[in-house]
């Protein structure tokens, strides 16, 4: 609870309290009951209700001076805000491209929304390929169903040297999910055709593969993606609706003749529960998450003698994400002489830094957070020295701060709304929005939810081995119910939607070694979910989340069983990514 709600409490008891006297006193009556309008009594209960919500707000906190530096170092994802995600679609003019082009993760891109300025970056890196998709048919029979996909080259010559294409499921949270499900349990090895021509594709259309490199928050470490992963899953609508095309090892490129046309046929066991105009808007070239992120500077901030503790200054429609660095703040005028003072985070900070060689230029930082009474968070700058001292004496004039900043409103514009490009081709090249995007959400700095996230960080494999312990691992991740209570709802339904957990042991030959790893059967209940699909990605995200859980020369095989309607499925090995001890 923040201040604003013990405030309301406070002010609620005290209010009837005094109700309570008024009747049993009647001289008393006329001043404090709740009908008296004396204004001295009221000015009265209202202070004594600040003052009682400050204290109650200290003694029910979740100890955040001790939960901060300990996540701050280990795993700052909890401690952060969640910016708005979206899909974008990057698109070239007509007659533009004519070779495979690369927009890397990180690119800039630029929107306007109710008269600001919001900025975002790109979450992965995205190849452009000069193809077109110009066609999606869907033929349904009672054994067996196909989706027809028709691409068109448009680059020179009629050979496309082929490459594994991203598709984007669409907009629908429904038919991207049914669409996962579909091609990742039921499809049957797609099918490439070329005027006449065909050939079976050695790999299905399928997700990508899980790892650290493609999360949609930046994150540090590589130990605890796989917790982040479920975060993203719960909080990020779309970010996880994305299947890659492989073409295999087709050796010199594709030769399309004269139509530069190709189709490829994905063939599904039963008859999938989707009509063509749900189709089309699915299977998109070209798109890319984004989330609301930018990189910005600090207004200077001088230091001053005998202080070590800075708060920062803060825009109230900007969210600080993280802070990545602290620099010196160079006069125009100044010339450079002496040595330049590093700053460095205090997770660099070790016994031994006291003894290093320019232990007396080294200088450290860290980061206090912490919620003022209208629940925006306020970030100080504490500065120490090499061993560990508060820094009273300042080696500089000021400093400034290298930030990763959110907005704290999500865009609202219609679907199709251009972005600007924040790169040299950006004459060439057309970005659109393809979803909506999701609510962002601020940090959440003074939680007894903390204390759990710090307690998945050991996460054990008896953890997976009773119902009740796998639901409370993910209904840690929670945080946001006061900010996005549908959204809480909607995910503790699927939690309990969990009727049921059972592993054992097995082994497997993996390369030359025999492993050993955890069979696990999840039992999920149909009426917690708004569809099959959504019970399979759900499952899915929960597979890589498990992994966390085991060591990295262990492994896990997760089968999902659905009741009443008794559907399996069996989700693909997972490596565990725990380290070794």
């Amino acid at each position: 609870m923040n201040f604003t709600d013990h405030l309301r409490e406070e002010h609620a008891y005290l209010r009837a309290l005094a109700d309570k006297v008024g009747q049993e006193t009647p001289s008393l009556a006329a001043q404090l009951g709740r009908h008296a309008g004396d204004p001295d009594v009221e000015c009265l209960i209202q202070g004594a209700a600040m003052l009682n919500a400050g204290l109650r707000q200290r003694l029910e906190d979740g100890f955040p001076e001790v939960t901060q530096g300990h996540l701050a170092r280990t795993w700052p994802f909890p401690l952060r805000p969640i910016p708005a995600c979206g899909v974008v679609n990057v698109s070239a003019k007509a007659s533009t491209l004519d070779a495979p082009l690369t927009l890397p993760a990180g690119e800039s891109l630029s929107l306007l929304s109710d008269g600001r300025t919001q900025v975002f970056q790109t979450c992965h890196a995205l190849t452009l390929q000069p193809l077109a998709l110009i066609d999606r048919q869907l033929l349904v029979t009672h054994s067996h169903s196909e989706i027809r996909l028709t691409f068109q080259y448009q680059g020179p010559g009629d050979t496309w040297p082929t490459q594994p294409l991203s598709l984007f499921l669409g907009d629908d949270p429904q038919v991207a999910a049914t669409l996962t499900l579909w091609c990742e349990q039921h499809q049957d090895r797609p099918v490439l055709q070329v005027e006449g021509r065909q050939w079976v594709l050695e790999t299905v259309l399928s997700s990508p593969r899980p790892t650290a490199d493609n999360r949609i928050l930046p994150h540090e470490g590589e130990t605890t993606w796989a917790l982040q992963s479920l975060a993203e899953y719960l909080y990020l609508p779309h970010v996880n609706d994305f299947l890659t095309l492989d073409f295999g090892p087709m050796h010199s490129g594709l030769t399309l003749g004269n139509s530069r046309t190709f189709t490829v046929i994905l063939t599904f066991n039963g008859e999938i529960p989707l009509s063509q105009a749900q189709l089309a808007s699915a299977f998109m070239l070209h798109c890319v998450p984004v989330i609301s992120l930018a990189a910005q500077k600090s207004a200077p901030i001088r230091l001053l003698p005998g202080q070590s503790v800075y708060p920062l200054p803060y825009a109230d429609d900007r969210w600080v994400y993280a802070i990545t660095g602290v620099s010196m703040l160079e006069e125009p005028d100044t010339l450079r002489r002496g040595r330049r003072v590093q700053f460095q985070p205090d997770s660099e900070l070790t016994p031994e830094s006291r003894y290093a060689p320019d232990a007396g230029l080294a200088l450290f930082y860290t980061v206090r957070v912490s919620g003022d009474v209208l629940g925006r968070m306020q970030h100080e700058l504490v500065l120490c020295n090499s061993a560990g001292e508060p820094l009273t004496e300042p080696p500089c004039r000021a400093v400034v701060c290298d930030l990763l900043t959110t907005s704290a409103h999500s865009p609202t514009l219609p679907l199709g709304s251009p972005f600007l490009l924040g790169m040299a081709v950006t004459d060439t090249l057309d970005v659109t929005t393809v979803t909506r995007f999701s609510t962002p959400y601020p940090a959440v700095v003074d939680s007894h939810h903390h204390w759990r996230l710090m307690a998945c960080l050991s996460f054990s494999p008896a953890l997976l081995n009773h119902r009740e312990t796998v639901q409370r691992a993910i209904d840690d991740f929670c945080l946001h119910a006061r900010h996005n209570l549908p959204q809480v709802r909607h995910i503790r339904r699927a939690v309990e939607g969990i009727t049921a957990v059972k592993t054992e042991p097995v082994n497997t030959l993996m390369g030359e070694r025999l492993r050993r790893g955890l069979q696990m059967t999840l039992t999920l209940d149909d009426q917690a979910f708004d569809s099959p699909g959504e019970a399979y990605t759900f499952a899915a995200a929960l597979s890589v989340f498990f992994t966390h859980c085991l060591t990295t020369n262990s492994f896990l095989l997760l089968d999902v069983i659905t009741e009443p309607s008794q559907r399996r499925w069996a989700l693909p090995l997972a490596r565990g990514q725990r380290a070794m001890m």
